[in-house]
């Protein structure tokens, strides 16, 4: 048995900036997904569909127009319980975020990187997420929902993922630092 919901996690928010049409502007650089929308804890390797992997494969996509500080909140909501996981842990695409779970809640982010460029706190960034989230699912409500959206997509998260995976011929994660304990 492999613990695959933060893998399979990390392939889809990298698949969202990656395939769907229009999701992101040029220029825009982050995507998140929560493991809520990934149903296995636990699968074993093999034939699995990725209908099998998400909780909802028919949900769409979303992109939100989020400040820099909107952002951070929601990584630092998203770390708050570490070491302990929860449901509303969210993955990246575009960023890397350093945390230390030891840190005191609301101070456990110590540092988010947007590309190459620390994140700016000012500025607004064009972020894709599947449509529950943007609606501010999870607890994500206190920091952004549907008044920052600014484009809905047609097609479902798994058709979507499949074209990813299909135009690729195969996909991997290597563990690329995007969400990194330490500081």
């Amino acid at each position: 048995m492999k613990t695959l919901h933060w893998l399979t996690a990390a392939i889809i928010a990298t698949a969202i900036v990656l395939t769907l049409p229009g999701a992101l502007a040029d220029g825009a650089t982050s995507t998140t997904l929560t493991t809520v929308g990934i149903d296995a804890e636990e699968t074993t390797f093999g034939d699995l569909t990725i209908a099998q992997l998400l909780h909802d494969p028919a949900e769409k996509w979303a992109v939100l127009v989020l400040t820099g500080s909107q952002i951070r909140a929601a990584l630092e909501r998203s770390v708050s319980f570490a070491p302990t996981p929860r449901v509303f842990f969210l993955q990246v695409s575009g960023l890397t975020v350093v945390y230390s779970p030891s840190a005191p809640r609301g101070r456990k982010v110590k540092s988010i990187s947007a590309g190459f460029e620390p994140l700016d706190d000012a500025a607004s960034y064009e972020v894709a997420m599947p449509e529950s989230l943007a609606a501010g699912g999870s607890g994500y409500f206190t920091i952004f929902g549907d008044a920052d959206r600014v484009r809905t997509g047609t097609r479902g998260l798994a058709d979507e993922i499949a074209n990813y995976v299909t135009k690729r011929g195969s996909v991997s994660y290597t563990g690329q630092g995007r969400i990194v304990v330490g500081g």
